[in-house]
């Protein structure tokens, strides 16, 4: 999924370019509370960057997403804040290359 969305000096073509993972622990956290009382979630992710050929993590991050919309669609979701995948990517450029 997130893959297809990186920039193409990031992306691996094939898997024998893949020289580093990036792992996300996704987590929500109550930011607030809609008029009916339904929390009002933001996306929090723990990132950890793994080089392969050292077998080390060589990065970490905490990121967290924007806050949900002001009013929302409870029914259809939208009491979630959209996750943090433009600051990944923009992390992910400012990391060292071998």
């Amino acid at each position: 999924m997130f893959h297809d969305d990186l920039p193409g000096k990031l992306r691996a073509a094939t898997p024998d370019d893949v020289g580093t993972v990036v792992l996300i622990k996704e987590s929500d956290r109550k930011v607030g509370e809609y008029s009916g009382g339904e929390p009002a979630w933001q996306a929090v992710w723990r990132v950890a960057v793994v080089d392969l050929a050292k077998g080390r993590v060589v990065g970490r991050a905490l990121l967290r997403g924007a806050h949900p919309p002001f009013m929302a669609d409870i029914a259809a979701g939208e009491n979630h804040g959209p996750p943090p995948w433009d600051d990944l990517v923009a992390y992910l450029k400012k990391l060292p290359r071998r």
